[in-house]
């Protein structure tokens, strides 16, 4: 596993005297991203998917079973098709929503559970069924060494991974949001295309910065803005992108945080301990 660690030179800060070096609140692993929780922010959602299956994990508060008969109360009315027994403790359920089928598999372990979720066409059932028992058999508990989730990696090279992690800060109205795809170039967004929309629907923008700028050991582009409208306390919002290849060596990869003009202070500090932290372990 290649780690790329953090390089970024920061000209100074716009909205605080100075920037303070916090340790982060937790570290989270997702897909190929490590990353810091900034202070006072916390996970608000995610989601992950390799090989075109979307993967995660749950914590147990009870016996495995108690987390399959939740899973199976929540599928949709009347759409469980077939269950299955894969040995060892995997379980599996085919069901339908609409004219869409799926494999959903769960298997257990001392403390959680991971889930596997595919969709697919009736004739590729088989196709299916291998690559979900084939994700089970590479997944290793409490390892960050390969496609992370919250309790462990997938230990396998896939061509199509993808995640994105959304946290939240000591207001809702504080947000950081990170996003990495393997076959999706991240947008590189042109100030004058966003001031055109903002200014389309009555609103204002001011450009505080734009440049280059290497994080994680990725070069890539950074914006600062401001922004209001008529119906919305002025934003301060910060983007920085990477276009990427893409691919599962050099993933498209973009990162965001907004806020309200008011705490511009704090969500800079966050932003930059965000990017401080930030780690993408990319596979050799």
């Amino acid at each position: 596993m290649l780690v790329l660690t953090a390089s970024c030179t920061t000209p100074g800060p716009l909205f605080s005297a100075r920037l303070e070096r916090a340790e982060p609140s937790a570290r989270l692993s997702l897909g190929r991203l490590r990353v810091g929780v900034p202070a006072g922010f916390s996970r608000r959602d995610a989601e992950t998917s390799t090989t075109g299956v979307e993967v995660w994990t749950e914590a147990l508060e009870g016996p495995p079973e108690a987390a399959w008969a939740r899973a199976l109360a929540a599928l949709p009315s009347g759409a469980e098709r077939e269950r299955l027994d894969w040995g060892d403790g995997v379980r599996a359920v085919i069901w339908e929503r609409g004219n869409d089928r799926y494999l959903q598999v769960m298997k257990p372990f001392d403390d959680h559970v991971v889930w596997l979720l595919r969709d697919y066409p009736e004739p590729k059932r088989a196709i299916a069924e291998k690559l979900l028992r084939e994700l089970v058999r590479v997944y290793a508990p409490g390892s960050r060494d390969g496609f992370a989730v919250e309790h462990g990696a997938f230990q396998r090279v896939a061509q199509l991974e993808n995640a994105r992690l959304s946290l939240v800060g000591p207001s809702d109205a504080l947000r950081l949001r990170l996003i990495s795809r393997s076959t999706v170039a991240a947008e590189v967004r042109d100030p004058a295309a966003i001031a055109a929309e903002v200014r389309a629907v009555g609103g204002t923008f001011e450009l505080l910065r734009a440049r280059r700028r290497t994080v994680a050991g990725l070069d890539g582009d950074e914006l600062v803005m401001r922004l209001s409208s008529r119906d919305l306390e002025p934003q301060v919002r910060f983007e920085w992108a990477h276009r990427g290849a893409p691919s599962n060596r050099d993933p498209g990869l973009s990162l965001e945080a907004i806020g309200p003009a008011s705490s511009a202070a704090t969500l800079e500090q966050a932003w930059e301990q965000l990017l401080d932290s930030l780690e993408v372990a990319l596979p050799r």
